[in-house]
């Protein structure tokens, strides 16, 4: 489980700023779901070319992205229980 997770002692996290993003928290069956989108501009995604089933391509895209957050939201890209 990330340590994020364990911060909040199985709670619900949602973070806002700049257009963007973060949320987290249990769903009933106790799987642990998160959400981050981004304000983009239109076709954007086609130009960068994600694979969004790659979780070190989402996390480069993440990295990018959403370059002012913590680095401690990288474990919900690297961490295989989410």
């Amino acid at each position: 489980m990330p340590n994020l997770f364990e911060l909040t002692k199985g709670g619900k996290v949602m973070a806002f700023g700049e257009g963007q993003f973060i949320g987290y928290g249990t769903k009933e069956d106790g799987s642990v779901m998160f959400v981050a989108s981004t304000k983009m501009p239109e076709n954007e995604l086609e130009k960068i070319a994600v694979d969004f089933r790659d979780k070190k391509q989402v996390l480069h895209w993440f990295k990018n992205y959403f370059s002012g957050w913590d680095s401690s939201w990288y474990e919900f890209f690297t961490n295989d229980s989410v």
